[in-house]
């Protein structure tokens, strides 16, 4: 399964279906906590198997706070084999760009985090 959502709705036109927040004018301050709540109800209903294309606005905090509830949900949850894949606007291309994947394996404790450049364990 493959699902292909934007950050906030209204803050750049995206190529998804649906937003994690819809709430275009979110307070900066807590967007954080918003978009890892969303983030941590989306990992947990997600089915095993499934690649989540994230379309980033450039909230820095926001998109951190997605990383950090996949980090989360990849611990909690490591027999349920979830990727993330984050999409940048690339004004070089002018499009869309995929930049990052982040993937959780079966094995608890073999997390990885895959990038174009290398991939790190923790």
């Amino acid at each position: 399964m493959e699902i292909t959502i934007g950050t906030i709705k209204g803050r750049h036109e995206l190529p998804v279906d649906c937003y994690l927040i819809e709430d275009s004018e979110l307070d900066f301050n807590t967007a954080g906590k918003v978009a890892y709540t969303a983030a941590e109800e989306l990992f947990s209903a997600a089915e095993s198997g499934t690649t989540i294309n994230l379309y980033i606005t450039g909230l820095t905090r926001v998109t951190l706070a997605v990383v950090a509830a996949f980090t989360n949900a990849a611990w909690q949850r490591a027999d349920k084999k979830l990727t993330l894949k984050i999409w940048e606007f690339n004004a070089q291309i002018k499009d869309y760009d995929h930049t990052t994947t982040y993937q959780n394996s079966f094995a608890l404790h073999t997390n990885s985090i895959q990038t174009s450049a290398r991939i790190c364990y923790y």
